[in-house]
Formats: C-alpha cells, sequence, structure tokens
C-alpha cells in the first residue's frame, strides 16, 4: 500500500514540474514575441528554463533527505527566471 501512495505523490510532484515548465515557457515565447524574435534576449533565461526544469524534476521526484534539504536552489532559480521574464516581457 505504501508503494501506492509514494508513487501517487511522486506523479503530483512531478505534475507540478511540469505546470511550472509549461508556465515558464510560455512566458519565455511571449518575450521572444515581444522583443521582435531576438534569440540573444532570451538565450539567457532559456538556459534558466532549462536548469528549473532539471532541478525541479530532480528536488520533486526525490525523497531523500540531503536533496530536500536544498530544495532551495530549485526555489531561487525559479523565482530569478520569472523575475527575468517579468522585467523583459514589461519592457
Amino acid at each position: 500500500m505504501s508503494g501506492v501512495i509514494a508513487l501517487l505523490l511522486l506523479t503530483v510532484q512531478n505534475r507540478l514540474a511540469i505546470k511550472s515548465i509549461l508556465a515558464d515557457s510560455l512566458l519565455l515565447y511571449r518575450c521572444y514575441v515581444i522583443w521582435n524574435h531576438r534569440k540573444r534576449i532570451v538565450i539567457g533565461p532559456a538556459l534558466l528554463l532549462i536548469a528549473s526544469s532539471v532541478v525541479g524534476y530532480l528536488f520533486e521526484g526525490s525523497a531523500s533527505p540531503t536533496l530536500l534539504s536544498k530544495s532551495w536552489v530549485y526555489l531561487m532559480v525559479t523565482l530569478i527566471l520569472n523575475v527575468i521574464l517579468n522585467v523583459l516581457t514589461g519592457k
């Protein structure tokens, strides 16, 4: 029974990462369109989006206490990405 509960929790946690990736990708695309399709503007945020995705899957899918204690990394990468994208979108 505990295996089923763990699997359900893992699925819910991965859905949170997927929703975050989709929302940030949409914001990145919006920024790309607003800046007249300039790739140089979105390279940095795109790399942060990739880093946020990787870190999100690592931390949210893990039950390891050592990884969970470092979950602030995911929060900071996501926060920095969202601040940068919102500033660039609001130009």
